[in-house]
């Protein structure tokens, strides 16, 4: 929700010493995105282009993410063929939050995100952060509850991605916080969303993906020596 500064990063003026030399290089920098995020669903602009979203056996589903009626059609889809609890339920729910984020529609949003993360529950049910005594799940309008998930928990590569899938319906509830000015909440959400992140990524560099894993593979003798002189360190 923290938008850039706007504009492209300036460069300084012109290097120092004589003309005719080569334009000075500009420095980029990474962009805040002030849009929740689709889950495991590709970075397209929001404008009228569909995106593609995982639709089981490997099959992409392109989906209209401006279609309201195509996007809740797909949903029912999903809940008759997988039931209500499922993760794919939980990434339909997801993408209609965004539709609804979109338009300034918070509460809808805050309700479809909602659903997004009592579904992604029921396919990580190691996560102990998931309150055993919360029978509503973790509302984004009930305040504090909507970050209850944190950084436990663990599991192989399948469950691995559907943490990730809880991290980005906390996210996303974090966008909505923001938005609308409920800002230690959202604080809380993010904290939590990025805990997650940084677990996974911690567990699958260390065992290939989840516990029993195969370890990464060793550098190449090129990569240590790249990777030696920017971590004089390592």
């Amino acid at each position: 929700p923290l938008k850039s500064s706007g504009g492209s990063p300036s460069s300084s003026g012109t290097s120092g010493g004589g003309g005719g030399g080569a334009p000075p290089r500009r420095r980029g920098h990474r962009r805040v995105h002030s849009l929740p995020v689709r889950s495991r669903a590709r970075a397209d602009s929001s404008s009228g282009r569909s995106s593609r979203v995982g639709g089981g056996g490997g099959i992409p589903l392109k989906i209209d993410e401006n279609d309201l009626s195509a996007l809740t059609s797909k949903l029912d889809e999903r809940r008759t063929k997988y039931g209500e609890g499922h993760a794919r339920v939980g990434l339909m729910h997801n993408l209609i939050g965004s539709y609804h984020f979109r338009r300034g529609e918070h509460d809808l949003a805050a309700k479809s995100y909602d659903d997004a993360l009592l579904c992604f529950r029921s396919s990580c049910a190691s996560l102990p952060e998931y309150s055993s005594s919360d029978e509503d799940g973790c509302s984004a309008s009930s305040g504090s509850n909507s970050s209850g998930i944190g950084g436990g928990g663990g599991g192989g590569p399948s469950e691995l991605r559907h943490q990730l899938d809880v991290a980005v319906a906390l996210g996303n509830i974090g966008a909505v916080l923001w938005s609308t000015g409920r800002l230690t909440e959202s604080v809380e959400s993010l904290e939590k969303s990025v805990a997650i992140r940084r677990r996974v990524q911690m567990l699958r560099t260390r065992g290939g993906g989840g516990p029993g894993g195969a370890p990464p593979p060793p550098l190449s003798p090129g990569r240590a020596r790249r990777r030696a002189r920017r971590c004089p360190g390592f």
